[in-house]
């Protein structure tokens, strides 16, 4: 019986807990803890955390920063295959002057690469180099007195800029000779039709009183150089009988030929 109660008395003391005691008091914080010591620069080889400019400067810029800590170059690459010439057509690596010397000069090379030709383009302005008039007229204009221009062989041109015209013609004229009288003609070439005063430029041809009677066909040369600027200008032929000046002259065919000269 006594044995039955205290095995009783422990199943009550397992299963009824006793009340809850006070809390206790919160503990102290600890202190930080040491501060660890600084890391070494990548280009601080020695590790004295100065830059040594005679050991340190890897690039050699003056400066000892983190542009020195680029490891070395790496191994390079393989070289490809050389490519084709552009006028080795058939790729064999030899100048096969027969069927790759395109433009004709015998040498097989880069100015055989050209493609075709493209299409003309625009015209340009004109630029500053010789410009040339020319004219041929025929036939029998007759010289009129005291001054006739010979229609149909003036040159008309017009000059981008100053410089010089030089005016060239060779002049076939008809002398009336039939009175028996010295009979002749001067020509002149001028900007002026009509103009016979002559500047010391001109020439003709005369004949003779002792000549047989008749018509005498005679070739003059003129050249006279014309000062000019910008502007369009006409070359006349002019021409005036002189002596006895027979009514039958005339002017009878003509060449005529000017060149511009920029200054």
């Amino acid at each position: 019986m006594a044995v039955i109660l205290a095995a009783a008395a422990l199943v009550v003391n397992l299963v009824i807990p006793g009340p809850a005691g006070n809390a206790g008091a919160d503990g102290m914080d600890g202190g930080d803890g040491a501060a660890g010591t600084n890391g070494v620069d990548s280009w601080d080889l020695n590790g004295n955390g100065t830059p040594d400019i005679g050991t340190e400067d890897a690039n050699r810029d003056g400066s000892v920063n983190r542009a020195d800590c680029a490891g070395p170059q790496g191994p390079g690459g393989i070289n490809g295959a050389d490519g084709i010439d552009c006028w080795d057509l058939n790729g064999n690596g030899i100048g096969d002057v027969a069927a790759e010397d395109l433009n004709g000069d015998l040498t097989v090379d880069m100015l055989d690469c050209r493609g075709a030709q493209g299409p003309q383009g625009f015209p340009g302005t004109p630029g500053g180099g010789t410009i040339l008039a020319s004219r041929g007229a025929l036939s029998g204009w007759p010289l009129s007195q005291p001054c006739a221009y010979y229609q149909g062989a003036e040159v008309t041109m017009t000059v981008p800029g100053p410089g010089t015209v030089v005016v060239t013609a060779m002049v076939t004229i008809r002398i009336d000779h039939t009175s028996g009288n010295t009979d002749g003609i001067d020509l002149y070439l001028d900007v002026i039709a009509d103009w016979c005063a002559g500047d010391g430029w001109g020439g003709g041809a005369f004949v003779d009183p002792s000549e047989p009677t008749a018509f005498y066909y005679e070739h003059v040369p003129l050249l006279e150089p014309f000062t000019v600027t910008a502007g369009t200008y006409t070359f006349y032929i002019n021409g005036t009988g002189f002596a006895a000046g027979g009514i039958g002259d005339s002017f009878w065919l003509a060449s005529v030929v000017a060149v511009f000269y920029p200054a």
